[in-house]
């Protein structure tokens, strides 16, 4: 049975059994009742048990159990004092970004990862955060946003303003080789790097140039960023741009 330091169940908490001989490992969650059991078990000289819960409750670990027998083991975790995070997500005009995935990535040990969306308003909250730095990721693969520089501290509220590589301007051109040919699949690697009052927010993007050698990048923001151009054909090269200012389209040549 898994009970709370004040003696309510903690269902679907997860009961692992460890042992190195005979090797063996196996594990349950707790029903709503926090029971849990596991059967057919050979004997065990020497095993160790574990009971994770996630965030809102510190891990427990049993080691040394002789297991010859049934066996009634009763758990009591104990709360752990956990924080929120409420933060506005931004581009780099102050307007809030709506419908924007994070994985929550918290530094301390046993933390358990979360996925939180930014409201209609861009605000993004996520509960239930064990104290320590927390870095969050962006569930969609393009654009690829990482977020670094979030201090969780306990019994404090913790609002930050995020500003992300979000807005209306597309950069576009064309890969030219030397006598003007167009230079297709290539690969193009954009990155971005935004600091805000200590919180670094870089977004990646990844494309490669169709056959005629064009390229487009859309729903960018302001600000400079390096766009890295390889081919098979081409030794690597990085250009610094401004999609807010070269908008037109030029054709960027490869020597």
């Amino acid at each position: 049975l898994v009970t709370d330091d004040l003696g309510e169940p903690v269902p679907k908490a997860y009961v692992s059994l460890h042992s190195r001989s005979p090797a063996f490992e196996r594990g349950v969650h707790t029903d709503n009742a926090g029971y849990f059991t596991l059967n057919g078990i050979a004997p065990i000289s020497s095993a160790s048990v574990k009971v994770n819960a996630g965030n809102q409750y510190q891990p427990f670990v049993l080691g040394n159990l002789s297991l010859q027998e049934d066996y009634n083991l009763n758990v009591t975790l104990q709360k752990n004092d956990l924080s929120s995070l409420v933060a506005m997500v931004t581009d780099s005009e102050g307007n809030g970004i709506s419908s924007l995935n994070f994985l929550s990535l918290s530094s301390a040990p046993e933390a358990a990862s979360q996925i939180a969306t930014s409201d209609s308003e861009g605000m993004l909250v996520v509960d239930n955060i064990k104290p320590g730095k927390l870095i969050l990721r962006s569930t969609a693969k393009s654009p690829s946003i990482v977020v670094k520089g979030i201090e969780v501290v306990a019994g404090d509220e913790n609002q930050h303003k995020i500003v992300v590589d979000v807005g209306p301007y597309t950069l576009q051109g064309r890969l030219l080789d030397e006598s003007g040919n167009p230079v297709a699949n290539a690969d193009l690697n954009m990155v971005h790097v935004i600091n805000e009052d200590g919180i670094e927010s870089i977004t990646t993007r990844n494309i490669k140039s169709e056959e005629d050698g064009s390229f487009v990048f859309s729903g960018l923001g302001t600000g400079e960023r390096y766009l890295t151009v390889a081919s098979r054909t081409h030794d690597e090269q990085t250009f610094a741009m401004d999609p807010s200012v070269e908008t037109n389209g030029e054709p960027l040549v490869l020597y």
